[in-house]
């Protein structure tokens, strides 16, 4: 079958014949819980900001996060870890005030702190891609001054619904998400009755 992704409702399409293709058009959804995941050893490249709200006077990280290869995959951020808050630069304009993106934080212990259902909007090729991720920091060991392990994970899939054999199906896409991947790229494939 041929997978068109959109951003808007189609006209709905007539009912294909036994053997025709079918033409399904998926649309973004988010899951209650995330998909698929990649984690960063380290944040190791440091971002200097223009504009920056008031931090905490330590344990400020300011690096990038790399959902993909593409330049707009790459997202700006500052994790401030005494207040259990990350700003988010999704207009990369290295001005953490004007986004409107700031996450706080759904758990924290002395070595983690997670960050869930944080919505963004990434430009690709083929246009914007609403996206739902999670981001979870965290620092192994005593020493408080190394960089902390990252792992952020994708919330967002795309759905439709397929008429076949007298059943109605879901058919869904996961995207590939990392610092390797072109944003897009089909990871997993799901199919199944739609009543599942």
């Amino acid at each position: 079958g041929t997978f068109g992704l959109i951003g808007a409702e189609p006209a709905a399409p007539s009912p294909a014949a036994a053997g025709a293709a079918q033409i399904i058009f998926l649309k973004p959804q988010t899951a209650d819980s995330w998909l698929t995941s990649y984690g960063l050893e380290q944040c190791r490249q440091s971002v200097t900001f223009k504009k920056e709200p008031a931090l905490s006077t330590q344990s400020v990280t300011r690096a990038n996060l790399r959902l993909s290869s593409q330049t707009n995959g790459v997202i700006p951020f500052a994790w401030d870890e005494p207040a259990g808050k990350l700003y988010l630069d999704v207009n990369r304009n290295l001005d953490l005030t004007d986004d409107g993106v700031v996450a706080v934080a759904a758990h924290r212990s002395s070595q983690q702190q997670g960050f869930i259902n944080i919505p963004l909007t990434v430009i690709t090729p083929d246009g914007p891609r609403p996206l739902v991720i999670d981001v979870n920091f965290y620092r192994f060991g005593s020493g408080r001054t190394r960089d902390p392990h990252v792992q952020f994970a994708l919330r967002t899939f795309w759905q439709g619904k397929l008429d076949w054999q007298g059943r109605e199906w879901q058919v869904g896409l996961v995207e590939n998400i990392g610092p390797h991947v072109r944003l897009g790229e089909p990871q997993y494939l799901l199919l199944r009755p739609w009543q599942a």
